[in-house]
């Protein structure tokens, strides 16, 4: 299991488990639909940074545009884990939205 640093406005920082990420940002994706499973950046708004990995990929909080703001979520937006994970980005085909695969993710 990686430890995650999620960083605050202050210098104290919470060692959180790649679980407690991953479970997150699958957790709920019946409830919103096809698209749910996607990380485009295209179909999130309200993103804000929580922390980063000790390979450096940035996690944040956000809601799907379809979803009311109160829907927060965490996860990864696909077009930067591109940067530093390619091999856990695909394309859907239907849509030309991204997905990532989490249990693809290098523990570099």
């Amino acid at each position: 299991m990686m430890p995650i640093q999620q960083t605050t406005t202050n210098t104290s920082s919470k060692s959180l488990g790649f679980g407690d990420f991953v479970g997150a940002a699958l957790g709920g994706l019946e409830t919103a639909g096809k698209l749910g499973a996607f990380s485009d950046m295209r179909v999130k708004e309200n993103i804000r940074t929580i922390g980063h990995d000790r390979q450096g990929r940035r996690w944040v909080e956000f809601n799907y545009r379809w979803e009311p703001p109160e829907a927060v979520r965490q996860g990864v937006i696909a077009q930067e884990i591109l940067k530093t994970d390619p091999d856990a980005v695909q394309v859907d085909p239907a849509t030309g939205l991204y997905r990532v695969d989490y249990s693809k993710f290098e523990d570099k």
